[in-house]
């Protein structure tokens, strides 16, 4: 009698292990991975610089449905998937045809469109520098 009430407490313990892992620990893991990726796409993206034109920005079916963007500049055609983890919605915001301009270590797009300059800054939810 002893052993199987000792076995039902030690699995009363191990459940409640299970149920505090899954509420704390758990969620905060699946955090820290998400911050980490985003972390890792902002700093690709401040990797990025280009200069042109807008030809065309679509979601790679392909490629999971990643947002990219090609541009035209006087190298040829600049394609990109940098966007893929931008959170602003700068992608929803672009109209092929836009003059873009991104430098080096800057999360700013400046965009021309007919007579207005518009700045944009890109958006990753990372914190970190």
């Amino acid at each position: 009698m002893t052993t199987l009430r000792s076995k039902i407490v030690l699995t009363g313990i191990g459940i409640l292990f299970l149920v505090f892992y899954l509420i704390f620990y758990r969620d905060s893991t699946v955090l820290l991975v998400s911050q980490k990726n985003m972390c890792r796409a902002k700093s690709k993206a401040l990797d990025v610089e280009f200069s042109g034109v807008l030809i065309r920005k679509y979601e790679d079916r392909s490629d999971h449905l990643k947002k990219k963007v090609e541009i035209s500049s006087n190298g040829g055609i600049y394609k990109s998937s940098f966007l893929a983890s931008e959170v602003g919605g700068f992608f929803e915001k672009l109209i092929e045809g836009d003059s873009l301009v991104k430098e080096k270590n800057s999360l700013e797009v400046r965009i021309f469109r007919d007579e207005n300059r518009l700045n944009y800054l890109l958006d990753f939810m990372c914190s970190e520098r």
